[in-house]
């Protein structure tokens, strides 16, 4: 709880200093209405209206002076719990995006999504606003304590009236509130859906390095609800000023009906009533601190159902490698087995990539084919053997290096809830005519021609068919110029003429590795490779080019025979 504390500070410090300082000069000004009316009564009953005049133009600048100052208070306090819970927002995004890729094979993304939407939330109001809220309530209950030493026990019925006055007041401002609350609303599930896009492309963020852009992106959402935020908060803030100061206009009118009264011998002293609003600020406090207090606890709850989320260890920064990316890739002796798994889902796997060649890497589903290439990105690093690249083990290269120069095409694609061309960008800049070169490769030309690079894709690409999305993904990989490339079933969802047209345009790439998982055989396709690679039962069983392969009549020869 400690270190959210200081995250809450961080920055804040004087706007909750001053949130403190006004909410005791708050609980001061509520303690002087009882004193006021306490004279009130006494001076009725010295019979002197020259005083009684007197004092009514005091309260009623009392009453002009507790409208400014709570004003005043409200706008320091909320611009701290703003500022506060954005720190927060902010730092649960950086927190995750400083994890390594193996995070993700731990992440309960439903769990998170619910954590980010409605739990932050809930921290808002149970922990960041209430703060303030205690010790406001903790001021009023001694100073009200502390006065009442002087006075008797006496009936506090008058408080009732009181109270329903300000609730009806303050009902009738909240009419005011409903087009600012559906802004919040809005602008709300417009974060939310951020934030679960986030969560949901956590994998293809990492691989692309736009975490620091979608935190950007992050940020400016934020600071927009915010302001939204704000702005709801400040006609509230108005509505509760102006009932509070209904209520103290009522409550003197009251008074200084009764004190005349009082001038005439009816009624009794003005300590009685006094006493009476006096038991109110006790009264309040009493109810609202041990509410206050099992809030605190339901927010320790919260916090301890994401201590995973923030405390995986992060990934340390490591020297720069980019160079030895032009170098091959080896595989020594490397086995794996899933967490609580028995079985190995790669066994003794030694294997070479050279630099500038081209593998495609075959096999019967399960075969370990995506396994090994999850290795290669870091996916799980529980392995044993080595994996590296020129002389430097994958292990102790920094993620950030990594994902830099390895470009991924997957079969499953995520897409965001945004348009054509932030999907195929992740939100970068790239140069015009080479983003127009690489939409002509990854043949999206037709589909940004008909609908527009602005066009919305929709929450995980609802608008967009299997193969656009597909499309995109090629696009993404090949607007990184890396060195390394890895197709994992990359063009399993586009019909057979686009995937030739793709296959063509990414074969006749010079320069880089390329990686290819495939269940399609296709005879021209596969004679392009440099070696072809046969797995089964997660080990390696055969190697050699096209032709080679055929010749032996093994496991190769098989596969081909049941795909043609």
């Amino acid at each position: 709880m400690y270190q959210y504390i200081r995250i809450l500070f961080k920055k804040n410090k004087i706007k909750f200093i001053l949130s403190i300082v006004f909410s005791v000069i708050i609980s001061f000004f509520n303690i002087m209405s009882a004193i006021i009316l306490k004279n009130f009564i006494d001076i009725a009953i010295e019979g002197n209206k020259v005083r009684l005049n007197s004092l009514l133009i005091y309260s009623l600048l009392y009453i002009i002076g507790f409208l400014f100052v709570s004003f005043i208070s409200s706008y320091f306090k909320n611009q701290y719990v703003s500022k506060a819970y954005n720190n927060l927002r902010t730092y649960f995004i950086e927190t995750l995006f400083s994890k390594k890729i193996s995070f993700l094979n731990q992440l309960n993304s439903s769990k998170y999504s619910t954590f980010f939407s409605s739990d932050l939330e809930k921290m808002r109001l149970d922990f960041i606003d209430n703060i303030i809220v205690v010790f406001q309530n903790v001021v009023t209950l001694l100073l009200s304590l502390s006065i009442m030493v002087f006075f008797d026990v006496h009936l506090f019925i008058g408080i009732l009236f009181t109270s329903i006055i300000s609730s009806l007041i303050g009902g009738i401002f909240q009419k005011m509130l409903p087009k600012s609350e559906k802004l919040v609303k809005e602008y709300q599930n417009t974060v939310s859906k951020l934030l679960n896009d986030i969560i949901g492309g956590f994998h293809t963020i990492k691989l692309f390095r736009a975490e620091n852009i979608v935190t950007e992106i992050c940020k400016d959402k934020l600071l927009s609800l915010e302001s939204y935020e704000l702005e709801k908060e400040k006609i509230l803030n108005l509505s509760k000023s102006f009932s509070t100061m209904s209520t103290n206009i009522m409550v003197f009118i009251l008074f200084y009906i009764g004190a005349s009264q009082v001038m005439e011998g009816k009624i009794s002293f003005g300590t009685i009533v006094a006493y009476i609003q006096l038991l109110n600020f006790i009264v309040i406090p009493i109810q609202i601190i041990p509410e206050s207090i099992l809030k605190f606890q339901s927010v320790n709850n919260i916090l301890e159902n994401v201590e995973e989320l923030l405390y995986i260890e992060c990934e340390q920064p490591m020297k720069s490698i980019s160079e030895d990316f032009k170098k091959d890739i080896r595989f020594a002796n490397v086995s794996f087995k899933h967490t609580n798994s028995d079985t190995y889902a790669l066994k003794d796997i030694s294997l070479k990539f050279e630099y500038g060649k081209k593998y495609i890497i075959v096999g019967q589903s399960g075969s370990g084919k995506t396994t090994l290439l999850n290795l290669l990105q870091k996916f799980w690093t529980n392995y044993s053997g080595s994996i590296t690249i020129g002389e430097n083990d994958v292990k102790n290269i920094n993620e950030e290096v990594l994902y830099r120069n390895i470009s991924v095409m997957q079969q499953e694609v995520f897409i965001f809830d945004d348009s054509i061309l932030n999907n195929i960008t992740l939100f970068s800049n790239f140069e015009h005519d080479f983003l127009e070169e690489v939409i002509i490769k990854s043949q999206l030309k037709n589909l940004v021609d008909k609908r527009g690079l602005h066009y919305k894709c929709g929450e995980n690409g609802r608008n967009l068919s299997g193969g656009e999305k597909q499309r995109v993904a090629i696009a993404r990989a090949l607007l990184q110029k890396s060195p390394i490339i890895i197709f994992d079933e990359a063009t399993s969802s586009l019909d057979n003429k686009t995937t030739n047209q793709i296959e063509e345009v990414l074969l006749d790439m010079n320069q880089v590795t390329q990686i290819v998982i495939s269940h399609r055989l296709n005879k021209k396709v596969l004679e392009k490779f440099d070696q072809i690679i046969v797995m089964k039962n997660g080990q390696i069983v055969e190697t050699g080019n096209f032709e080679d392969l055929i010749d032996k009549k093994m496991e190769f020869w098989a596969l081909y025979k049941i795909n043609n």
